[in-house]
């Protein structure tokens, strides 16, 4: 799972490197990522100061 300076969180295969899944995140830097115990969430920190909360089914298609 990847943050990006524009945003956008990009989801991807290790092994491939194929891209599963983009999502912009409101257009503010990524600053963190982590995935929660259960590995159904992904919360990502942002430069203006907001959490976002993600759902790993619908950003990757399956669970993990």
């Amino acid at each position: 799972i990847l943050g990006g300076a524009d945003g956008v969180v990009t989801v991807m295969n290790a092994r491939s490197g194929r891209v599963l899944s983009e999502s912009n995140g409101g257009g503010s830097r990524v600053w963190r990522v982590a995935v929660s115990p259960d590995g159904k969430t992904i919360a990502t920190a942002h430069h203006d100061g907001k959490v976002r909360l993600w759902d790993w089914a619908k950003m990757a298609g399956a669970a993990p």
